[in-house]
């Protein structure tokens, strides 16, 4: 399969549900560009596969046993780390540095998206740019949360660059990213293990840290950018804890995000487990929308 680009995401048996929906939103809307499901052994494939049903001409899935990239010195330290991520989702992070490393000699431009995200228009318009080199990584900078979040956590910063970018959404130049491969993924984490709080995004944006260009926030409108009332978003991430599925506390000011998780939501309620689509609607109904 030779193209100019390519689209991949990284798949956690557990989490089909959120993963058809984010599948869904983003077929509909970039359909042209091929797409790679990298599925952890185990995932219930066929519910993906019925879900996506007439769209899946374009869409290959992978079943893989992810890499058990875990190790014990990570965040040992560091009060902190699970504050970021949960610890057991390092493999499916492993595996996005792998699939980036396998995929770059099919494509110009791998273009990747986290699945607690929904697309709500196209991403072609950025993609099909002639301003976009394959040797660049473009991606929507989280610089000035990250400040803070250092400054708040009185932590040693290893990420100096002007554009720390969060990989919900990348477009990642093949060129751009010959030094990411599991090798130095590993290199980096056990070099700097009490100082690394989302693992794989630190590493793209630590060793690509001259080949980084921001791009405008509605391609990944986060919960933390000061953008998200007033931007008309391309794609939508619920990058917190506070998805519109989990119970925990949600964020002021976003439940016309959350309203708008349901509406993709229940395009697909015959393909979702009747348990998330009531949690969904039970967060809906808390904010009284």
């Amino acid at each position: 399969m030779i193209c100019s680009k390519l689209a991949f995401c990284v798949l956690d048996a557990g989490y089909v549900d959120p993963a058809i929906v984010s599948i869904n939103s983003f077929l509909k809307f970039n359909q042209n560009i091929p797409l790679v499901i990298y599925a952890e052994t185990g995932t219930n494939t066929a519910r993906i596969m019925d879900a996506i049903g007439t769209g899946s001409h374009n869409v290959r899935i992978i079943s893989e046993n992810f890499p058990d990239v875990t190790p014990e010195e990570l965040g040992k330290d560091n009060p902190y780390f699970e504050l970021f991520v949960n610890r057991k989702s390092l493999p499916a992070f492993a595996q996005r540095i792998k699939a980036i490393d396998d995929l770059r000699k099919y494509a110009d431009l791998l273009i990747n998206f986290d699945l607690d995200t929904i697309f709500i228009n196209t991403i072609e318009k950025l993609v099909n740019n002639e301003g976009i080199d394959n040797r660049f990584i473009y991606g929507v900078s989280e610089r000035k949360n990250r400040d803070r979040w250092m400054r708040q956590l009185n932590t040693r910063e290893i990420i100096n660059n002007e554009n720390y970018v969060n990989s919900g959404f990348l477009v990642i130049g093949s060129e751009s990213s010959r030094e990411i491969n599991l090798k130095n993924y590993v290199k980096f984490l056990n070099k700097f293990p009490n100082d690394i709080y989302c693992p794989e995004q630190d590493f793209i944006n630590y060793i690509c840290s001259g080949n980084i260009v921001r791009i405008p926030e509605a391609f990944n409108l986060m919960f933390t950018s000061e953008e998200y009332q007033t931007t008309s978003p391309v794609m939508i991430h619920y990058l917190s804890k506070s998805k519109p599925w989990t119970a925990e506390p949600i964020p002021a000011g976003v439940g016309y995000y959350f309203k708008r998780y349901l509406v993709e939501a229940e395009k697909n309620q015959s393909f979702l487990s009747s348990n998330f689509l009531k949690s969904i609607k039970n967060n809906v109904e808390k904010l009284n929308l």
